[in-house]
């Protein structure tokens, strides 16, 4: 299934007080991470899951949406995720919260 231990797994969080805005970040992400994927060699592109509400889809008064994403063990995700950012830095993503994982211990 490529799952961990077999993959690496990212998980990105995003949070926002309003439900909508949540999902529309979380969906420009989703498609920034997607779009620099495709721009990977086919042998070590990452697969993207998401975005879908965590497991704790609301937690004290912000709605919470996850990305997960997961790796060949041998791929070094930093430049695309920076690059990834550099981009959403463009977009100027308003009063959400985005937290980045690498191998998170829980998705809660």
């Amino acid at each position: 299934m490529g799952y961990p231990p077999f993959r690496n797994l990212i998980q990105i969080l995003v949070s926002d007080p309003d439900a909508s805005r949540a999902n529309r970040n979380a969906a420009k992400i989703a498609g920034i991470l997607r779009q620099h994927i495709r721009n990977m060699g086919e042998g070590s592109r990452p697969h993207v899951l998401g975005p879908a509400p965590a497991p704790l889809e609301k937690l004290r008064g912000r709605y919470r949406v996850q990305i997960l994403v997961k790796w060949h063990p041998e791929s070094n995700p930093t430049a695309v995720l920076q690059n990834c950012f550099a981009d959403l830095a463009r977009h100027k993503i308003s009063s959400a919260r985005i937290h980045v994982d690498v191998d998170p211990l829980s998705l809660l």
